[in-house]
């Protein structure tokens, strides 16, 4: 006979947002805007917020996330973009899981897509992430060109599909600005504020039960003032340059093919239409916290 156990990894009822539960952490903190930089703490703020909102973790994300902790195969073949019907980025990859793990070394959480599908016709009706969903509606690439990317553009943008009958490639996915970073700080922020950073072993287990610990992992994402601009341009509605859908996608990189393979979608963001800026960048400042 068996006792059941249930241990979920969300945690918190506060987390409930936009008509759903939170499906893998006990919160998420996306923060969109202009200005990225540093406080003295050394933690990632906006001069300018546009939007500071939460995610969904669909059903991909959350198994994703189960088999990487526990090392084994889970039940759905979530729907990968390196296969038809998308087949974006390195589709005739062969790399294969290792080590008995189910997925292929190196697998992670690094690329990011944007759609302006999010929305209702009004570009105002948020349309809500279900959990069961696995792709971004009205995908867009970032880059639409038919000219060789500068090299250090070939470092940002992956996920290449050539346009059928043309010498046009689109450019659907990008890396994040830098690796992700994991954060402990203490809850001893002023108003909504960051606390102060713990570093050290002595620090982590030397803080007052009182005081609390949170942590979080915060990767930055750019979307820049010439990225989606080239493809709403080529079907001449440059005055249209949106998003309102933004995704985090888990892949491997395959150095045969010089992109992304296994690329499956692990979380997605729907927020109001954001038109993009012709004269500055975009920062998306992504948290999620374990604690």
């Amino acid at each position: 006979m068996y006792t059941k156990l249930n241990d979920k990894l969300y945690l918190s009822k506060d987390t409930i947002s936009a008509g759903h539960e939170p499906t893998l952490w006990a919160k998420t903190q996306i923060i969109g805007g202009y200005g990225l930089h540093k406080n003295s703490l050394g933690i990632s703020e906006l001069d300018e917020v546009v939007f500071d909102t939460t995610n969904m973790v669909p059903l991909g994300g959350v198994q994703f996330a189960m088999e990487m902790i526990y090392g084994v195969k889970g039940p759905i073949q979530v729907p990968r973009l390196d296969r038809p019907p998308y087949n974006i980025g390195a589709t005739g990859s062969t790399i294969e899981p290792s080590g008995g793990m189910p997925h292929p070394y190196g697998q992670r959480v690094c690329l990011f897509g944007v759609g302006y599908g999010g929305t209702e016709e009004n570009n105002l009706t948020v349309i809500e992430v279900k959990y069961n969903d696995y792709e971004v509606a009205a995908m867009v690439p970032f880059r639409y060109t038919a000219d060789p990317l500068s090299e250090a553009d070939k470092l940002k943008y992956y996920g290449k599909k050539t346009e059928e009958g043309s010498s046009v490639i689109s450019y659907y996915l990008k890396r994040f600005d830098e690796e992700a970073q994991i954060h402990h700080l203490r809850k001893n922020g002023v108003e909504g504020e960051d606390g102060s950073e713990i570093t050290s072993v002595e620090e982590a287990y030397n803080t007052p039960l009182g005081e609390g610990i949170e942590t979080f992992t915060e990767s930055l994402l750019t979307i820049s003032k010439k990225d989606v601009r080239e493809y709403f341009e080529s079907i001449g509605k440059i005055e249209e340059t949106r998003i309102n859908s933004i995704a985090l996608f888990s892949a491997v990189y395959d150095d045969e093919y010089k992109d992304y393979a296994n690329i499956t979608m692990f979380s997605k963001l729907n927020i109001p239409t954001e038109p993009l800026s012709l004269t500055k960048d975009m920062n998306i400042i992504y948290r999620v916290y374990g604690a």
